[in-house]
């Protein structure tokens, strides 16, 4: 089952859901607050991050699901890296 809800102001976030076990992934990850609001009504269990490319909107909450959740990240090895590059290049 897909679950499609509104997240910041002009963005959606989806959850891929497996209906008799609880069990989800979220694609991207573009609102930390809304996404697990949404896993907390619906007595969900986060394990896969299913990332699409690494944009902050797409990508910025990856490390924090997986800490909480410990849920599995899955993506390019572009994404990952070019995601890695932007944040620890350093700005003057």
């Amino acid at each position: 089952m897909i679950s499609l809800f509104p997240c910041l102001n002009d963005n959606y976030g989806f959850l891929l859901v497996e209906p008799s076990s609880g069990l989800c992934a979220t694609i991207d990850t573009p609102d930390g607050v809304e996404i697990d609001k949404q896993l907390q009504a619906r007595g969900l269990t986060l394990t896969h991050i299913l990332n699409t490319h690494h944009h902050p909107d797409h990508v910025g909450l990856a490390g924090w699901f997986q800490s909480e959740f410990g849920a599995e990240l899955i993506t390019t090895r572009t994404a990952w890296l070019t995601a890695r590059m932007l944040i620890l290049d350093e700005q003057d």
